[in-house]
């Protein structure tokens, strides 16, 4: 049996394993972070809705009408605004995208409006809804992101100083010249 090759003679050598594919964390934060992002825009970004409404006839006060609005499932931040005969209804509706379609259609003639021409306007996604609470958002976010380049340029750091770090075509070439 030659020197060189390891085993008991006669039986075959088995195949050296595969190398492992390299993982890479910040890749995969990144693809989890876009995945979720879609994920929300898909299914649980809110629309907007305007619809204005110009009538004939208008009960005297919109209070029904708002009450009506608030009262709705995913429909958040309801207003009702009145100019002359134009009646202006905004509000924010929560949901997947598919809800969005069927924007909500109030009983106008229930609550004393008649309608003369309604127009309707749906905003998806609506990322106004956030902007009030991204103000509360900014410090945790921001410590966040300190403490995840902290980690990130730790455990690089980590890889250097145990050898572990596998040279890219960059620092081959620096290394073939020295």
């Amino acid at each position: 049996m030659p020197a060189d090759s390891p085993g008991i003679p006669g039986l075959p050598v088995a195949p050296a394993p595969a190398p492992r594919p390299q993982f890479r964390l910040t890749a995969l934060l990144l693809l989890t972070l876009g995945a979720a992002l879609a994920a929300g825009l898909l299914f649980a970004a809110p629309s907007r809705v305007e619809c204005h409404v110009l009538c004939e006839r208008l009960p005297p006060d919109d209070g029904a009408l708002l009450a009506w609005l608030a009262a709705q499932q995913g429909v958040r931040k309801p207003r009702v605004a009145r100019s002359q005969r134009l009646v202006q209804v905004e509000y924010y509706l929560l949901g997947p995208l598919w809800r969005s379609f069927d924007a909500l259609k109030p009983p106008w003639r229930e609550f004393g409006y008649v309608p003369k021409r309604v127009s309707l306007r749906v905003t998806r996604p609506a990322l106004d809804y956030y902007f009030d609470r991204l103000e509360q958002l900014g410090l945790p976010l921001a410590v966040f992101a300190m403490l995840l380049i902290y980690l990130l340029r730790r455990r690089a750091a980590l890889r250097r100083s145990s050898g572990y770090a596998v040279p890219t075509p960059r620092n081959q070439e620096d290394s073939d010249r020295g």
